[in-house]
């Protein structure tokens, strides 16, 4: 009965995944990212391809027109790539990273949205405004006080030195979950290189210092530690593991709430295979996930304790926005950033009122909306939260001031990610033409002979990101950075199988 319920709870698991990974790839697809030309839609703001997205068409096409006609081209490329995989792998993986530094070089101006309330604050944190910011978004105060601490030990608040720490970190993550596959599964490392390395060339986000990037190595962290601790051939040291992955939740929890979701789906994953398997494998997981929550409880306690004591920027009582305010956000309109209702907890003098405000809102558009109406809100709002492989890039509010320079080489990069760039197209579609690899990769390969627990951990963490953004403030696929390094593992893990139904659907070319 209990191997049963486990076997049809993965089934399940896995068929709520397939629906939703279908889905996703499905409004990859059919992003207005891919339009050839030039476009007046909201998301692509009137960029235009070049000869670059030309380019990049000619060589795909190449590459396949010589697979299908020339054995001899097929061989080169299996040596290249798949003999010499981890040398290759490699080799474009230090040179997507030396990309990123050149990038960084060129591009690094000031942002607007909520950066720009961030980089303020660290530089004048009496301003009123500002006050009133951080008295509402208190989500932000952490990682305030985290930047206010590096610009005092580096001394210095450039918009460079911040956007410098955005790629460290962002370089951090990638390397963590290099170190993720190289403990779980070596064979798997050309893979996460390979991926990683086109993840890094068209990732222009990793300059912005907000929680979304800072966040990353956290995440990243989080499976690793999770990894060592019940999923690696070391037998000592698992208890320390387990701790240190209760530690890492405080910060990862205090730089965005919503990054906790990954460990929600650890502790069902093991939990699942635990009762499944012998009363053994149950004792372990119920030791190591104390530790776990000793380490969350300890370093939560101790990090809300000392938010209370800060004296760095002084905050107006009872101002905090509260969590019910961002499920009626994500119920308005495109079900992201909603300006009224903003206004109005501005406005609202205490917490009661907000949240009476909000849940207003709330039976009000249920009530507009309906049941299949709902529904369908949802479906288009899973859209809207997943389609764009920019991650939202240049959609936010002022989100650059300045305009791109036209001198080399500092204006070749920022002709591809400023306003009115040149190639902001063309960056547009090779951004877009990764996330639908990435997706494709995931999707051919979901099924797994044996899902192993980190497999369905994996799954559970993403379809947990995906509801999280449906239910809350969504609306444009920034919010899924903070999830990548989830894809990307999961896509290295897919490659195998992926690669193994493209053999056998295109084995008549040979």
């Amino acid at each position: 009965m209990r191997l049963k319920l486990f076997a049809k709870t993965k089934t399940s698991i896995n068929w709520i995944f397939t629906i939703f990974i279908f889905l996703t790839t499905y409004f990859a697809l059919v992003s207005p990212n891919f339009t050839l030309g030039e476009t007046q839609t909201p998301q692509t703001l009137g960029a235009k391809t070049t000869h670059i997205t030309l380019l990049f068409l000619g060589c795909l096409l190449g590459l396949f027109w010589g697979c299908w006609a020339s054995s001899k081209f097929r061989t080169l490329l299996q040596r290249l790539f798949i003999t010499h995989a981890l040398l290759c792998s490699s080799g474009l993986f230090i040179l997507a990273l030396l990309w990123q530094l050149a990038f960084l070089f060129a591009v690094h101006p000031a942002f607007g949205f909520d950066v720009t309330a961030l980089h303020s604050a660290v530089i004048d944190p009496t301003d009123r405004e500002l006050i009133g910011y951080f008295s509402s978004n208190t989500n932000n105060l952490f990682l305030l006080l985290i930047m206010h601490k590096l610009s005092q030990i580096f001394g210095t608040h450039s918009w460079f030195f911040f956007a410098s720490c955005s790629v460290f970190l962002t370089f951090c993550s990638a390397w963590l979950n290099l170190l993720s596959v190289w403990v779980y599964d070596r064979t798997k490392l050309p893979a996460i290189l390979y991926i990683q390395a086109l993840w890094l060339f068209v990732f222009p986000m990793s300059v912005v210092a907000y929680s979304d990037i800072w966040v990353l190595p956290l995440v990243s962290l989080v499976i690793l530690c999770y990894i060592l601790t019940f999923h690696s051939s070391l037998k000592t040291g698992r208890l320390f593991f387990a701790v240190c992955l209760g530690v890492t939740v405080a910060p990862l929890y205090f730089i965005k709430p919503s990054a906790v979701i990954p460990l929600i789906a650890m502790v069902l994953s093991e939990l699942l295979f635990a009762v499944a398997k012998r009363p053994a494998h149950l004792k372990l997981f119920l030791a190591c996930l104390s530790l776990v929550i000793l380490g969350t409880g300890l370093s939560c306690s101790y990090t809300d304790h000392a938010l209370k004591q800060q004296t760095y920027i002084a905050l107006y009582p009872d101002k905090t926005i509260p969590p019910i305010h961002f499920i009626s956000m994500g119920m308005t309109g495109t079900g992201g950033y909603d300006p009224k209702q903003a206004l109005e907890m501005a406005k609202l003098p205490d917490r009661k009122a907000r949240v009476t405000y909000s849940k207003k809102i709330i039976k009000q558009q249920l009530h507009k909306k309906g049941f299949f109406g709902y529904l369908r809100f949802l479906f288009f709002k899973q859209q809207r939260n997943t389609a764009d492989g920019t991650f939202s890039w240049l959609l936010e509010g002022h989100f650059i001031k300045g305009q791109a320079a036209t001198k080399r080489p500092h204006g070749f990069f920022q002709q591809f990610v400023y306003p009115k760039g040149r190639y902001l197209g063309d960056f547009r579609y090779l951004a877009q033409s990764f996330w639908l690899f990435l997706l494709l990769i995931i999707t051919l390969g979901r099924n797994f002979k044996a899902p192993t627990p980190l497999i369905v951990m994996l799954k559970l963490a993403i379809l947990g990101g995906f509801i999280y953004l449906l239910i809350f403030e969504g609306g444009r696929s920034r919010y899924l950075i903070q999830f990548l390094p989830l894809f990307l593992l999961l896509g290295s893990l897919s490659l195998t199988n992926t690669w193994q139904i493209l053999n056998r659907s295109f084995a008549w070319i040979k």
